[in-house]
């Protein structure tokens, strides 16, 4: 363990892994619809972070949630686009707008 992150080993037995490319889906993210070639996955205190190969030799890091091969998340499924909002969103900016306020006085 280095800095707080897990880098997992590359082994034979991960060669499958280690050949999939992964899709940046975060809409905000300037590279959203690149596919990259992932190298390695690991684990810090923030989560879970995808190293992937850019341009066959630049190596960068992302959010596995920024990607798609993070799980797909319950909520947004079953919705089946029903829905604009997560209610744990919904909540979050409840919250925020709330000590916005509290400030404001």
């Amino acid at each position: 363990m280095t800095n707080g992150t897990t880098q997992y080993p590359r082994t034979a037995a991960n060669a499958s892994f280690e050949a999939q490319m992964v899709t940046v889906n975060h809409p905000c993210h300037p590279l959203f619809g690149g596919r990259f070639e992932l190298q390695h996955m690991e684990r810090s205190r923030d989560g879970k972070t995808l190293a992937v190969l850019r341009d066959g030799a630049h190596v960068f890091k992302l959010p596995l949630a920024w990607t798609d091969a993070a799980p797909a998340d319950p909520f947004v499924v079953q919705a089946a686009g029903r829905s604009l909002f997560r209610p744990v969103d919904l909540l979050a900016v409840a919250e925020l707008v709330e000590r916005l306020r509290r400030q404001e006085v």
